[in-house]
C-alpha cells in the first residue's frame, strides 16, 4: 500500500510547505511565492476562505433540499419519486471483471488539500505499470469530517483501495463529505477486463453491446446500487463518473 507522509499541518493549522500528489508513484514538491503586483498573501487567504465557505454545502445537503421539495410536489403529483429510488440488486449487475491472473493493483492512502487539485492513481504491478483508475480530488471538494466542518485550508487522510478480483474502488473515510465540487474516478479497463463474462448473457449478444452498457453504479444501501452520477466514456476504454461520497463504487452493466 501506498502511503504518502502527512502533511505539516492538518484541519486548518499553518503549513510551512506543500505536497501535491499528481497521476504516478510518489511526490511532487510545488514551489511558491509571492509575485510582484500580486495582493498580499493575507488578502488571498482571506477570499480563499470566503469562497470555500461559499463552497462547503454537501451533497447530501443538497439532496435533502431536494427531497423536501419532492414531497412538497407530491401533494399534486402522485407518481412522484424521493430520492434514492431506482436502486437494483447485485444480482441485476454483470460487473466487469478482471482477467484471472491480472497483476495484483496498488492501493494508496494520501492527504488530500483543501486548497489545490489532487489526483491519486492506482496502478497494476506489472512491467509497464499499467493504470487501473485515477481518482481527482478539485480544490475545495471538502466539506466536513464526522460533522464537523473543513476550511480551505485543512487535508483529510483519504485511502483509495481497488475491488479484488474487478474494476471498482473502496474509498474513506466514511464520514468525509464532499462540497459541490465532488471528485472524479476514471476507470482504465483496455488492458486487463475479461470481457468472456457476457457468456451465457442474453442481454448482450456481443462484447461491443455490453461495453455499450457499461456505467460506473454506486453503493446506496449494502446490495443495492444505482448509476453514480455523471457516469459515461472517457475515451477509448475507460468509463469515469463522479464520486458523490466516501464508499463502494464499481464498473458494470445492467441486464
Amino acid at each position: 500500500m501506498e502511503v504518502l507522509e502527512p502533511p505539516s499541518r492538518v484541519a486548518g493549522a499553518p503549513r510551512d510547505g506543500a505536497l501535491d500528489q499528481r497521476p504516478g508513484l510518489g511526490v511532487v514538491p510545488v514551489l511558491g511565492g509571492e509575485r510582484r503586483g500580486s495582493k498580499s498573501g493575507e488578502q488571498r487567504n482571506q477570499q480563499r476562505r470566503a469562497s470555500g465557505h461559499r463552497r462547503a454545502i454537501s451533497r447530501r445537503a443538497l439532496a435533502a433540499a431536494s427531497a423536501l421539495g419532492a414531497v412538497l410536489a407530491g401533494v399534486a403529483c402522485e407518481d412522484v419519486q424521493l430520492p434514492g429510488g431506482g436502486t437494483v440488486p447485485t444480482a441485476d449487475l454483470v460487473i466487469l471483471p478482471l482477467q484471472s491472473g491480472a497483476p495484483v493493483v496498488t492501493s494508496a492512502t494520501l492527504w488530500v488539500y483543501n486548497d489545490r487539485l489532487v489526483s491519486q492513481v492506482l496502478r497494476h504491478l506489472d512491467a509497464g505499470l499499467n493504470t487501473y483508475l485515477r481518482v481527482d480530488f478539485p480544490e475545495g471538494c471538502l466539506s466536513s469530517l464526522n460533522g464537523s466542518p473543513l476550511s480551505v485550508d485543512d487535508s483529510v487522510l483519504v485511502t483509495i483501495e481497488a475491488r479484488p478480483g474487478e474494476y471498482g474502488l473502496t474509498l474513506s473515510p466514511s464520514g468525509l463529505e464532499f462540497t459541490l465540487e465532488t471528485p472524479t474516478v476514471t476507470f482504465f479497463y483496455g488492458r486487463y477486463a475479461d470481457l468472456s463474462v457476457i457468456a451465457g448473457e442474453p442481454a448482450f449478444p456481443d462484447e461491443a453491446a455490453y461495453l455499450a452498457a457499461l456505467e460506473v453504479w454506486e453503493e446506496v444501501t449494502v446490495g443495492q446500487w444505482r448509476v453514480a452520477r455523471g457516469s459515461g466514456a472517457a475515451g477509448v476504454d475507460a468509463i469515469a463518473a463522479a464520486v458523490d461520497a466516501p464508499g463502494e463504487l464499481l464498473v458494470a452493466a445492467r441486464r
